[in-house]
């Protein structure tokens, strides 16, 4: 670099003005948003929840237990944030639905006896 280029440059330096006390740089961080209390999100859970979608044997506090799990894990920010949070709940509470009944299913078929004509 030449003499001249690092001469302008410590003199662009120089000339840029300082931050004051009490002022924020224009190179600060912005502040997080705000965003709603855990309380808050925990409560409208139940609101969200319909009982329609499960099973009249499955547990209701597992299910909430869950929904609880992805809230605290992901803390959605707005309305339509929670409800996309919450169908993907119930897509993975129906996944999990039928890997149990895939799992029984096996089973079932291994426990059988084989028929004698089926060899």
């Amino acid at each position: 670099m030449s003499r001249k280029t690092s001469q302008n440059a410590s003199k662009a330096i120089a000339a840029t003005p300082r931050s004051q006390p009490g002022r924020a740089s224009p190179k600060a961080k912005r502040a997080p948003p705000k965003t709603r209390p855990l309380m808050v999100l925990l409560l409208y859970r139940t609101a969200l929840f319909n009982p329609a979608c499960l099973l009249h044997m499955e547990d209701k506090d597992q299910f909430l237990g869950l929904l609880d799990e992805f809230i605290v894990t992901y803390r959605p920010e707005h309305r339509d944030e929670l409800n996309l949070l919450t169908e993907a709940v119930f897509a993975k509470w129906r996944q999990q639905r039928l890997w149990l009944a895939e799992t029984n299913k096996f089973e079932v078929a291994i426990a059988r006896p084989l028929s004698p004509g089926a060899r």
